[in-house]
């Protein structure tokens, strides 16, 4: 097993080596400037959407380059294009990005090509296959991003690419809310009088009437990013048959392409006529389809921070990994806030590095162990916030 682990490690340097050498190969006879600026921000959907706030004061800031351009996670192009606030938008496949050379060189050479005279990247959690790599490669006289942590990047590797950035904001080191970071990205940029909001999404589109529900309906997303962090698929069919039955509100199962065996399996849980959406549905579109929902209960996923920005009332099953950082909201940010409901445990703050269980193919104890009283008890308080008459 050392062994292994050994050679995985030399593998990745030799991969990581060769690509700062191909990357600079990539971007040569391109060097020019335009009076434009970009954003990297190629994180999640979830991540996007809370930035959405200081995107908006960002973009304002710098008016005087015009219209901004983003380089995004290629999951978040289509919400991007939808909110109208960029010139261009260029979708990056993150898998592609670095298993795949000629993609990565593809893109390398077109970000360079725009000549960009500013690129920042307001991201704490620094990567440095690809965020890094991207603010490098646009070649921008003023590149600005975060100090960053080493949550996503080795002390080697940020001992390098520090120096591809012209300014570095500082950062308080340890953990905070996200929302509390970009606020603080913000602040230690220069933009004083800035405070720290939930961000609210604009209508993006009207729904086809194939998806328009007539009816009052209410929402589950039972997938995440990884198998550990899903709550037990057989306790979301046992939630939305409580709640149907107390409010008579069809059920909405909803997840991406690759979430619809899951869906399929809560959905034929359920004891009601219910609607499964599950990789039927634009980015754009989930936005309004969870704005008109009376009610969404998720995982931790961009569900609930969608719902928070549309104020729609939500309960997340919450597990510890990743507790504090993207839930819960702050006390004191006004707003629809999302309802967590977790399984307390003394290890919480592990970034998903799990004591107890190194199966991740089944949900960790702080995921699995939440009770369904515990979420009933949340969607209550969720719907009292916002509709007394409803609990």
């Amino acid at each position: 097993m050392g062994g292994s682990i050994k050679i995985k490690k030399v593998f990745q340097l030799f991969r990581d080596i060769s690509f700062i050498l191909l990357d600079r190969l990539a971007v040569l006879g391109t060097h020019h400037h335009s009076q434009s600026f970009v954003f990297v921000r190629v994180d999640n959907i979830g991540d996007f959407v809370l930035w959405l706030t200081s995107a908006k004061l960002l973009i304002q800031h710098y008016s005087i380059h015009g219209k901004p351009n983003l380089i995004c996670n290629q999951v978040c192009v289509d919400l991007a294009v939808a909110m109208g606030w960029f010139e261009n938008v260029i979708g990056i496949d993150l898998k592609r990005f670095i298993c795949d050379l000629h993609y990565r060189w593809v893109k390398l050479r077109k970000i360079s090509r725009f000549g960009f005279s500013v690129a920042i990247q307001p991201t704490f959690s620094r990567a440095f296959l690809v965020g890094d790599s991207l603010i490098r490669a646009s070649l921008a006289k003023v590149r600005i991003g975060s100090i960053g942590d080493f949550s996503n990047i080795r002390p080697w590797q940020k001992s390098i690419s520090d120096r591809w950035f012209t300014k570095l904001v500082d950062a308080d080191p340890s953990a905070i809310m996200e929302l509390y970071r970009n606020t603080e990205f913000l602040r230690n940029l220069g933009l004083a009088d800035v405070r720290t909001e939930i961000p609210s999404i604009p209508k993006l589109s009207d729904l086809p009437q194939e998806k328009n529900i007539s009816k009052d309906y209410f929402m589950l997303f039972p997938g995440a990013s990884s198998p550990f962090r899903q709550w037990p698929t057989v306790f979301f069919s046992v939630v939305a048959n409580l709640i149907a039955e107390k409010y008579e509100w069809i059920p909405v199962v909803c997840g991406d392409q690759s979430q619809q065996e899951l869906c399929t399996r809560v959905a034929e849980g359920v004891d009601r006529p219910s609607e499964n959406y599950s990789g039927k549905t634009t980015l754009p579109e989930l936005v309004e389809i969870i704005r008109k929902a009376r009610l969404v209960v998720t995982n931790e996923t961009s569900a609930t921070h969608i719902a928070a920005g549309v104020n729609t009332p939500s309960v997340c099953i919450l597990g510890g990994g990743h507790y504090g950082r993207f839930l819960p909201y702050p006390d004191n940010v006004k707003g629809l806030k999302p309802i967590p409901v977790i399984k307390k445990m003394n290890c919480f703050g592990c970034n998903w590095q799990c004591l107890f269980s190194q199966d991740r193919t089944r949900p960790y104890p702080c995921v699995k162990d939440v009770e369904v009283e515990q979420v009933m008890l949340a969607v209550n308080q969720a719907l009292q916030l916002q509709h007394p008459k409803c609990a």
